[in-house]
């Protein structure tokens, strides 16, 4: 089993809206793979091996309740597939970078089966959150494990 996608890596945003990926997780993303919008305010990236479980997962129920539909919606409306070029780069799109608040500076953000673009701030600000709640949130995911 090979490692997750894992690190921090900050990236300048080219004028046609490229950001290189890290060398070391391009061989991932080899060929089509898809970019959306997050419930937060930043970007995910997948591959396509992994967005294929995200559909499955989302597609489950035939009658989706109100949440599903509102998170399908979400994540579908502005999904896209993408392709890095020849020096691992992938474009943006201009409705993911406003999405993000992404200006000429990214954060990419390895989260082991998928991959986070962030503006620097927000990511700061994300980061310090996570951080103040990290035994309360580690103590409910044991919590929620064991149910």
């Amino acid at each position: 089993m090979s490692p997750g996608l894992f690190g921090t890596f900050e990236y300048r945003v080219d004028e046609k809206g490229r950001v290189p990926l890290p060398p070391r997780w391009r061989h991932e993303f080899r060929g089509e793979f898809y970019l959306t919008v997050a419930a937060e305010k930043c970007v995910t990236g997948y591959s396509s091996a992994e967005w294929d479980k995200v559909i499955a997962d989302l597609g489950k129920d035939p009658i989706p309740d109100e949440i599903t539909r509102q998170v399908k919606r979400q994540m579908l409306a502005d999904a896209y597939s993408a392709e890095l070029d020849s020096q691992g780069r992938v474009v943006l799109s201009p409705t993911v970078r406003e999405h993000a608040g992404i200006g000429d500076t990214v954060v990419v953000v390895g989260q082991d089966n998928y991959f986070e673009v962030w503006n620097p701030e927000l990511w700061r600000a994300e980061k310090t959150a996570a951080r103040e709640k990290a035994s309360e949130n580690i103590e409910k995911m044991k919590t929620q494990r064991r149910q």
